[in-house]
This record gives C-alpha cells, structure tokens and sequence, in this order.
C-alpha cells in the first residue's frame, strides 16, 4: 500500500468501512413514499377519465362503500356475540372477590 491509494479514500469509503455507510433500507422507507404517491395521483387519474358520468361513478362509489361497510359491520357483529359470552377465568375471579367480600 503507498500513500497515493490513501488520497483516493472518500468520507463514503471510510464510513463504509466502519460499517456505518449508507445501507439499501435507507431508501426503502422515501421510495414507498413515491410510489404510494403514484398510487394516489394514479387513481385520481383513472376517476377523471373514467368513461362514466361522475354522477354515475359516485353513486357506484358510494354503493360500494356501503356494500363494504355492512360487511365489516356484519363481521364486527359476530366478533361482538363471542364477545358477550364471559370469559371462565373472569367468572371464577369475580366470584372469588365476591366470597372474599362476604367474609
């Protein structure tokens, strides 16, 4: 090694010697930024030019929206029934606390 090799190191190349270089996942996180962004602008896009009259297009938007609501209401609702019935553990607790009460 000669010392003309050591004028040729950058501040990137020291760094990334030292294992603090810039790392593929530092670029993840802006890149998903854009491309969520093109997914906005893009679907934005498509609802202008859609060959439907935009009366029409809302009204299938909405339609659709109330169709996917009352599936997740619908669902919600039979989480909620498993929700209702206690838990035996928590019977047994209360129960206990009440006997503990009572003596």
């Amino acid at each position: 090694m000669n010392i003309d090799n050591l004028t040729d190191i950058s501040r990137s190349d020291v760094l990334r010697a030292l294992g603090l270089g810039p790392r593929a996942s530092d670029y993840m996180w802006p890149a998903l930024g854009v491309f969520a962004s093109g997914l906005v602008l893009g679907a934005g896009a498509a609802l202008l030019f859609a060959p439907k009259s935009g009366a029409k297009l809302r009204a299938e938007i909405r339609d659709e929206l109330r169709t996917q609501i009352e599936e997740i209401e619908r669902k919600l609702g039979m989480m909620k029934t498993d929700e209702d019935e206690p838990d035996p553990d928590e019977v047994e607790m209360n129960e206990e606390e009440g006997q503990e009460q009572a003596a």
